[in-house]
């Protein structure tokens, strides 16, 4: 079977011409990864929000593909009683890097939290959720999360995951820490101020005048001569 028309807009939607019908006796599963941002434009530019796009857009596991084809070849041939074809054509020309170690500082995560959260209770948690946690010292970490969690890349968003686990009813409700001082004494706008409450008192009103602009400032607008626009109040 050679190539012969387009079959799909990859990661956005499928052809008429290679979906499965009544009479469908074979059918070639692809277990793709899409990088987000290319599916988010196009799907954008297309104006085709669909099912595919949605999730392909948001990031997926770039090391699941094998698993996740192996899966649903078992449930179409537990379900329909089909046939499972031994091996799989693999097609990775540029590898995609693991997430890289993210510093994670327990002070931080008691800052933030406002808890006197233990070391041993946030690893254990960052553990339970499938990331390696490696130690610098007792307040400091190196956390790498799995490849199916796009969503992390920051300490913030691993606190944020310590957060759930521990549990917001949990954490006691404070309030900030807010240094209040006092503004410095600007002479000047205490003189105004000064001179505008002894003006109102001899019956003076303050107004706003609109502001003086040179003639020529119209010409960067590119109107037409004959524009009404270029009537100005001229002050001699």
């Amino acid at each position: 079977m050679t190539a012969s028309k387009p079959v799909a807009i990859a990661g956005i939607m499928g052809g008429l011409n290679s979906e499965v019908k009544d009479d469908t006796g074979m059918v070639l599963l692809e277990s793709a990864y899409f990088h987000p941002a290319s599916i988010r434009k196009s799907s954008r530019w297309l104006g085709m929000s669909t099912d595919a796009a949605f999730r392909f857009e948001r990031g997926i596991d770039p090391e699941g593909m094998v698993r996740a084809l192996n899966r649903a070849a078992q449930l179409i041939a537990d379900l329909s009683g089909g046939t499972v074809c031994r091996g799989y054509i693999d097609q990775y020309p540029k590898k995609i890097e693991s997430p890289y170690d993210i510093p994670l500082r327990i002070n931080r995560v008691r800052s933030i939290l406002g808890e006197n959260i233990t070391p041993a209770e946030i690893v254990q948690i960052l553990e339970s959720l499938e990331m390696a946690v490696n130690k610098i010292d007792d307040l400091h970490y190196h956390v790498t999360p799995p490849t199916f969690r796009v969503d992390i890349s920051r300490e913030i968003d691993l606190i944020e995951e310590i957060a759930r686990l521990y549990g917001y009813d949990r954490i006691p409700v404070t309030l900030p820490a807010i240094s209040i001082s006092s503004l410095p004494q600007n002479r000047r706008k205490i003189l105004e101020e000064r001179l505008r409450i002894l003006m109102n008192g001899y019956g003076y009103s303050e107004v706003v005048t609109y502001s003086f602009i040179p003639a020529t400032a119209v010409d960067h607008l590119g109107l037409h001569a004959d524009d009404g626009r270029r009537s100005m109040v001229v002050i001699p």
